[in-house]
Protein backbone atom coordinates (compact mmCIF):
# COMPACT_ATOMS: atom_id res chain seq x y z
CA UNK A 1 0.00 0.00 0.00
CA UNK A 2 2.83 2.86 0.44
CA UNK A 3 4.56 4.25 -2.06
CA UNK A 4 8.57 2.99 -2.12
CA UNK A 5 10.86 5.13 -2.13
CA UNK A 6 12.20 4.81 -5.95
CA UNK A 7 8.47 5.55 -6.73
CA UNK A 8 8.18 8.79 -4.53
CA UNK A 9 11.74 9.61 -6.47
CA UNK A 10 10.40 8.83 -10.32
CA UNK A 11 7.13 11.53 -9.09
CA UNK A 12 8.92 13.76 -7.34
CA UNK A 13 12.07 14.55 -9.64
CA UNK A 14 10.34 15.72 -12.36
CA UNK A 15 7.71 17.89 -10.65
CA UNK A 16 10.84 19.63 -8.77
CA UNK A 17 12.80 20.57 -11.91
CA UNK A 18 9.88 21.53 -13.68
CA UNK A 19 9.30 24.15 -10.79
CA UNK A 20 12.78 24.89 -10.67
CA UNK A 21 11.77 26.13 -13.97
CA UNK A 22 9.77 28.67 -13.24
CA UNK A 23 9.36 32.22 -13.24
CA UNK A 24 8.36 32.18 -9.50
CA UNK A 25 11.16 30.05 -8.08
CA UNK A 26 13.96 32.30 -9.76
CA UNK A 27 12.41 35.17 -8.60
CA UNK A 28 12.30 33.83 -4.94
CA UNK A 29 15.98 32.32 -4.93
CA UNK A 30 17.15 35.66 -6.37
CA UNK A 31 15.34 37.68 -3.65
CA UNK A 32 16.49 35.38 -0.65
CA UNK A 33 20.11 35.82 -2.44
CA UNK A 34 19.75 39.63 -2.20
CA UNK A 35 18.30 39.58 2.03
CA UNK A 36 20.74 37.40 2.76
CA UNK A 37 23.81 39.62 3.57
CA UNK A 38 21.82 41.59 5.74
CA UNK A 39 19.93 39.11 7.38
CA UNK A 40 23.57 37.35 8.46
CA UNK A 41 24.75 41.07 9.46
CA UNK A 42 21.76 41.41 11.40
CA UNK A 43 22.00 38.13 13.07
CA UNK A 44 25.84 38.82 14.36
CA UNK A 45 24.40 42.40 15.56
CA UNK A 46 22.23 40.53 17.78
CA UNK A 47 24.61 38.22 19.10
CA UNK A 48 27.06 40.98 20.01
CA UNK A 49 24.45 42.96 21.30
CA UNK A 50 23.04 40.18 23.65
CA UNK A 51 26.45 38.55 24.47
CA UNK A 52 28.80 41.69 25.58
CA UNK A 53 26.06 45.16 25.40
CA UNK A 54 23.84 43.48 27.79
CA UNK A 55 24.06 43.17 31.99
Amino acid sequence: MGISQQQLIQRLVPRLVRFRQTNFYRIIQRTLMLIFPFILIGTFSQIIQLTVLTK
